[in-house]
């Protein structure tokens, strides 16, 4: 109970993600579809490795499917700190996309 207590004024995984999504959407959309899917199967995923509960195991990724929510994110991330380094949304999708073009060069 204290510890729940001591994180209490701490956001969720969830709403990280979602200040997150909020920042762009759109970009979030192109690389992830459903906002609200995508939140969930990156928590449900991450509370699963974290805290080994396997009653969550159904409701996490494995295999390529939990690589692909690993490169979405490095995506955001990539995307999140290229615009607050100044760069306009447009250029961060062509940066991106012609990245994306070059073979196994940054996977």
């Amino acid at each position: 109970m204290n510890d729940k207590l001591a994180f209490s004024n701490t956001p969720t995984l969830a709403q990280r993600l979602r200040d997150l999504v909020d920042v762009n959407p759109q970009l979030v959309s192109g690389m992830a579809g459903s906002h609200d899917a995508f939140i969930d199967r990156v928590k449900n995923s991450r509370h699963y490795y974290t805290h080994y509960d396997p009653s969550r195991k159904k409701h996490a990724e494995s295999g390529g499917r939990l690589k692909g929510l690993s490169v979405v994110l490095g995506s955001m991330l990539e995307a999140f700190l290229l615009i607050e380094a100044g760069f306009a949304i447009g250029e961060v999708r062509d940066l991106q996309r012609n990245r994306r073009s070059l073979p196994h060069t940054w996977l």
